[in-house]
């Protein structure tokens, strides 16, 4: 990823890695996701959202959701075990997933006091 600093609005741009993405949010009860999409050199950028339990049914919708999207990338966040069915009924609707540990990064806190790993910014 790169970063280009504009000097006239004191403002990072991130430059995109992927023109399409899902950030999953996954709680004991919960999951949240975001959608994005955008063509690179397009301003303009597709976006929709998702909120709904840990249900089996509501599972498989979310999956269903997923793939109606057509992302390039997945990317979930979440603590203990409450990825696991979400995972697994990722895979079902034809997901290729990997798993990548946070235990071994740092977590840094931003001025505005939001917390963010430090290996999912560099």
């Amino acid at each position: 990823m790169s970063i280009a600093h504009n000097k006239n609005k004191r403002m990072a741009v991130f430059h995109a890695l992927h023109q399409s993405a899902i950030g999953i949010d996954v709680h004991s009860n919960l999951i949240v996701a975001v959608f994005q999409r955008g063509v690179f050199g397009n301003k303009v950028v597709e976006g929709d959202t998702w909120s709904g339990t840990e249900s089996k049914p509501e599972l498989v919708k979310f999956a269903e959701w997923c793939k109606s999207k057509d992302p390039e990338v997945l990317i979930m966040e979440s603590t203990g075990v409450y990825w696991q069915s979400l995972y697994e009924a990722l895979e079902d609707i034809g997901f290729t997933n990997a798993l990548r540990s946070n235990k071994n990064t740092e977590s840094i806190k931003f001025n505005s006091g939001l917390f963010c790993n430090r290996a999912n910014i560099f």
